[in-house]
């Protein structure tokens, strides 16, 4: 009997202690409640009304876009959150022209609002170099950006007439600090279909402005970047989106805490009983 009870008490609290962290994984399905249509408006996105769902499912898709956000309203996060992940998972179609500027790609944007307050942006550039670059850009001012990647190294390959990327990701984990100044961010770009880690940039001073630390809570999102249009990009396609969150230390402690005292009460039950 003690056994039963013991074990009813931890399989309890571990679904208790699972219960706060929290994950929205969107596939763009019809079974997720996706229709063929324009995405701004459905499931809780709002922005360009140029991403659509195609007939075939599975992802949103724009075409010939510039500065296109997209931001998911269905679960806003709290800024009190210890650690928040997003992961963007994408194609796109390049004809890899000679540019005269830095072309911006797809990145995840985050935002205080559905109207691009305060952003921060992780993802790609194509650069006067010929090369594609990984980077970070804060509403603070911050800039970060990694070594420049090949574009075979993405999957585009102009001699064999190859114009669309790999599925790449873009993962980034950002945990709040007690200052604007204190957030810890580390965001990779990695090949799905290589199986490869592209480049990996970590920060642990300037990540945000002041409005984004002091927000109530962050939009996330994803943008096809300015001259996309008329900088050789043709298409994006986003085949998956996910937020996770897992509550600060203090939050996680006290729930911890909790399950100490469920514990210490359950024992005390059991010595009385003998």
């Amino acid at each position: 009997m003690k056994k039963v009870s013991l074990f009813a008490l931890l399989s309890s609290s571990l679904a208790f202690a699972s219960s706060l962290v929290t994950a929205t994984e969107i596939d763009f399905t019809e079974a997720e409640g996706y229709n063929a249509a324009t995405l701004n408006g459905q499931q809780g996105w709002t922005g360009s009304t140029g991403y659509y769902i195609p007939a075939w499912y599975g992802e949103t898709t724009a075409a010939n876009l510039n500065f296109a956000d997209m931001y998911y309203g269905g679960e806003t996060l709290d800024t009190a959150a210890g650690t928040i992940t997003y992961a963007l998972d994408f194609n796109f179609t390049y004809d890899l022209p000679t540019v005269a500027t830095n072309i911006n790609g797809m990145s995840v944007k985050l935002s205080t609002s559905s109207t691009s307050a305060n952003t921060t942006n992780i993802g790609l550039n194509y650069s006067t170099t010929g090369n594609f670059v990984f980077f970070y850009f804060s509403g603070a001012g911050s800039y970060l950006a990694g070594n420049g990647l090949a574009p075979t190294a993405l999957g585009l390959n102009a001699a064999t007439s190859d114009y669309v990327s790999d599925s790449l990701r873009i993962t980034v984990e950002m945990t709040k600090g007690a200052t604007a100044s204190d957030w810890t961010l580390t965001t990779t770009l990695y090949n799905i279909d290589t199986d490869t880690v592209l480049r990996t940039i970590s920060s642990t001073a300037g990540v945000t402005s002041e409005a984004f630390f002091s927000a109530d809570s962050i939009f996330a999102g994803f943008n096809s970047g300015a001259n996309s249009a008329n900088g050789g990009y043709s298409e994006f396609n986003v085949e998956r989106f996910e937020i996770t969150s897992v509550p600060e230390p203090a939050g996680a402690g006290f729930a911890l805490g909790a399950i100490g005292l469920l514990f210490a009460f359950w024992r005390m039950r059991a010595r009385k009983t003998k």
